[in-house]
């Protein structure tokens, strides 16, 4: 039977076939019901999707690249709206498609796992995206995040993408400056791409991503790492192609709210807090929340550095914090690290303990 299957499947979509039907039928619609995996990539002249396809109970992986769907006014979602494929697709790649915008639908997808959305036009990413409760890797690569100064990283913000996504490729996009500091709660990321965009600083809290052992974010324009890489132990760091400079020492001070003071308290005490039980107010949890994941900590005794506080920028050797490093060159081999301490009596403690190399 999956002979005949992908005998057909043949005679309607041929590989670089720019006259193929804008849809696809079989004479018997069960056929759908026996596919788990089906590849209809460089299928240009397709429109739409049967519902059929949706309804399939043991589909799991389907590959939809370079058919320019985006492109087409005419194409629907329905079948991604069905029961069955929701429950039980583990494997999509969209990538290719001249896509702007993902569907509200792809949130559905529970059984998802992996996710490939590369070479397309996507400026915004639904909210539920980050809900899917199996999603391990997330390709992103070639879009346009970051483009707009209307982007958001709310389904970066959800519960499930932060407890179980593995591999993120954000490269070739059109991120400035910084990533949002919330890339930080990704606990079980184990490579992070990010290379050739336009990133002058990594965010401090890139040093609570614990199960990370691969960093790529060369051809961009960093200034520095992060001094909370110092304590993170990679198998490959590739920071080539940057823009690495010597930086001195300062003392900042900051200035104390009432509800920083709250919120510092909560953090001091590793304290776990939610809005609805606590009945915390929506102002005072939006500090919480602010302060999780922008606060910079401690280098030597970990507590947040909210009030006042001591950022120097030291030169360490990057092989002290990962096995395989991709430099520019040989004099490129000691780096610029932004390093925070509470207090000085901290950063004397570290100096005597050498957790940097002068």
């Amino acid at each position: 039977m999956f002979t005949k299957i992908r005998k057909r499947l043949r005679k309607f979509f041929s590989r670089n076939n720019n006259n193929a039907p804008s849809s696809l039928t079989f004479d018997d619609p069960t056929v759908w019901y026996q596919l788990t995996y089906v590849n209809l990539s460089n299928c240009s002249g397709i429109t739409t999707l049967p519902k059929e396809l949706g309804a399939s109970p043991h589909l799991e992986k389907l590959v939809l690249s370079n058919n320019g769907f985006g492109a087409s006014v005419e194409f629907k979602w329905h079948w991604l709206q069905q029961t069955a494929i929701q429950n039980n697709l583990r494997f999509l790649d969209l990538s290719k498609n001249s896509l702007t915008e993902l569907p509200a639908c792809i949130g559905k997808l529970s059984a998802l796992t992996e996710l490939i959305v590369c070479h397309n036009s996507l400026r915004f990413l639904p909210r539920d995206l980050g809900t899917l409760p199996h999603l391990e890797k997330l390709v992103l690569s070639n879009n346009g995040f970051g483009a707009s100064h209307e982007f958001e990283w709310h389904w970066l913000q959800q519960t499930a993408i932060q407890n179980n996504l593995r591999f993120l490729d954000l490269s070739k996009n059109s991120l400035m400056i910084v990533l949002p500091a919330c890339i930080g709660k990704l606990s079980a990321l184990t490579e992070l791409i990010v290379c050739h965009n336009s990133l002058r600083y990594l965010p401090q809290s890139i040093g609570n991503l614990r199960n990370l052992q691969v960093l790529r974010s060369s051809n961009n324009k960093l200034f520095y790492l992060p001094g909370s890489m110092m304590n993170m132990q990679l198998e490959t760091l590739d920071v080539s192609t940057n823009d690495f400079l010597t930086l001195d020492g300062t003392l900042i001070f900051k200035e104390l709210t009432l509800r920083i003071l709250a919120a510092k308290v909560v953090l001091k005490n590793r304290s776990t807090y939610r809005k609805e039980r606590d009945n915390i107010p929506p102002e005072l949890f939006k500090q919480f929340e602010y302060l999780e994941t922008e606060t910079n900590y401690c280098l030597y005794c970990k507590r947040p550095c909210l009030d006042s506080y001591i950022t120097e920028f030291m030169r360490l050797n990057p092989l002290c914090i990962a096995n395989t490093t991709i430099l520019d060159t040989e004099e490129n081999e000691i780096l610029s690290f932004q390093c925070y301490f509470c207090s000085p009596d901290c950063r004397e403690k570290s100096r005597i303990l050498n957790i940097w190399l002068e």
